[in-house]
């Protein structure tokens, strides 16, 4: 029996995309691999569409095991069972957005394999539009400021960590609920883990969780609020 390599994890909400994306995802990443060595978990967090039946047609296919729920939890509570339910040696979480092209998949391997680092972030090049590029560079100067961390794009959701790792600072995980990516980085300097960063592809797409203008200003004091919390409590947490 082959040794089970790679879990490529997804969450997923309400996304249109969602059969292309997790067909690209097979193409670019599953059938590369040996059969028996990567698994692949798509969680469908209670969209109450016609999600559910997709990913059960797509199954066979695409090598997907659908984690099927029946009400929304979240993206939080949705990444972090992703992560519990995952047994391959290398956990690749890639969001489901369409931002990401799963081909760049291989950037980040390559940079893990070469150099055994214990998570490998990927950063949006070139993303658009530019109030969520705002955001997204405020969030990293505050999490520069507050915690010494220094990143690209800090809540990224295309990364790879190793699965002995993350079974360490994934439960630590949901002080920062709009960005626990950020927050597991948080956590991995904070226990000198190794991490690098690869610059990836964006893709822009319409978001279905984030207006621009109206919403931006309530985000980034959201932000600051809960990282400042976090700064003040962190030292209680360990």
């Amino acid at each position: 029996m082959n040794e089970l390599k790679l879990s490529v994890l997804m969450p997923t909400y309400k996304n249109p995309m969602i059969g292309e994306i997790v067909t690209k995802a097979h193409d670019a990443i599953i059938s590369k691999f040996e059969p028996g060595t990567v698994e692949f978990i798509v969680t469908e967090d209670g969209s109450g569409d016609s999600t559910p039946e997709l990913l059960k047609r797509l199954a066979p296919k695409c090598g997907i095991t659908p984690n099927l729920c029946s009400k929304n939890r979240g993206y939080l509570a949705v990444s972090k069972e992703l992560y519990a339910l995952a047994k391959g040696e290398y956990l690749f979480f890639m969001d489901s957005d369409g931002e990401h092209d799963p081909a760049d998949f291989w950037l980040l391997w390559n940079e893990m394999k070469e150099k055994n680092w214990d998570i490998v972030v990927g950063y949006k090049l070139n993303r658009r539009p530019y109030s969520r590029l705002l955001i997204s560079k405020a969030n990293n100067f505050l999490l520069g400021m507050f915690f010494g961390i220094w990143l690209n794009d800090a809540n990224c959701g295309f990364r790879i960590i190793k699965r002995d790792v993350a079974q360490q600072l994934v439960p630590k995980v949901g002080n920062l609920p709009i960005a626990p990516n950020a927050e597991q980085l948080v956590w991995a300097k904070r226990m000198n883990y190794r991490f690098a960063q690869v610059g990836v592809k964006h893709i822009n797409q319409e978001s279905v969780t984030f207006t621009p203008g109206i919403k931006m200003l309530p985000v980034l004091l959201r932000a600051f609020k809960d990282l400042l919390v976090f700064r003040l409590r962190i030292g209680r947490l360990q």
